[in-house]
């Protein structure tokens, strides 16, 4: 499941490239996925790592980093 997790989190992170996908990926609920997997995987690093890298490419947009931070 943690590799699940983490190459999931990984591959929202790479297709995060454009804001078009950015936007599709927030509408579709991946902010609450990479949340949930991190809250629910504290001390999994590579679920945290990849799933903060995946954020991180979405918190671009100042309308997903309020999504983000709530």
């Amino acid at each position: 499941m943690n590799f699940v997790l983490r190459t999931s989190g990984n591959a929202l992170g790479r297709l995060a490239a454009s804001e078009e996908q950015r936007a599709a990926i927030a509408a579709a609920g991946g902010i609450d996925v990479l949340t949930a997997a991190m809250r629910a995987h504290p001390a999994v690093e590579g679920v945290q790592q990849w799933c903060a890298t995946a954020l991180g490419s979405l918190a671009v947009s100042q309308e997903h980093r309020a999504a983000i931070a709530a």
